[in-house]
């Protein structure tokens, strides 16, 4: 472990988050644009092309947009239990989660956590699924390149 990991690791600590037992709520909006970017590019589950979004909207300075009205549990499309997301990238993308709450200034609650990250999965598809030139997994690998 490198002097910045561990500083990181550290730092995460201090801020007392707990570990995410979270599950993240999907609206009809983002389904649909899940279902562009699956045809598109022709990965296989949701979960993945949602990994995507939380990257690419997490690697945007901007907070994200509450997406309130369109996940509420009455609205939700489908649910995903946080493991399930991420699967083997679970606590990499939960440490970056609570890190993005702490740079905005949220406390680190499940709720605030599971909002969060809901919001920023939505931007990310979204963007992903504006992306007319996204044709394959090829040109997903490349955006970040792009960037």
């Amino acid at each position: 472990m490198n002097n910045n990991a561990h500083l990181l690791k550290k730092d995460i600590l201090k801020w007392n988050c707990p570990m995410l037992d979270i599950t993240i709520r999907y609206s009809q909006q983002v389904r649909n644009s899940l279902m562009t970017i699956k045809r598109r590019t022709k990965l296989q589950h949701f979960h993945t092309v949602c990994r995507w979004g939380l990257c690419l909207s997490l690697s945007d300075d901007r907070p994200a947009r509450s997406q309130k009205a369109e996940t509420s549990a009455d609205s939700a499309v489908f649910d995903l239990p946080w493991n399930r997301f991420g699967q083997e990238f679970s606590e990499l993308l939960a440490e970056l989660l609570k890190m993005r709450a702490h740079e905005e200034g949220i406390e680190c609650t499940d709720h605030n956590l599971q909002k969060l990250a809901e919001a920023h999965i939505a931007r990310g598809v979204r963007r992903l699924a504006a992306n007319k030139e996204m044709r394959s997994i090829a040109d997903l690998i490349q955006l970040p390149l792009a960037g």
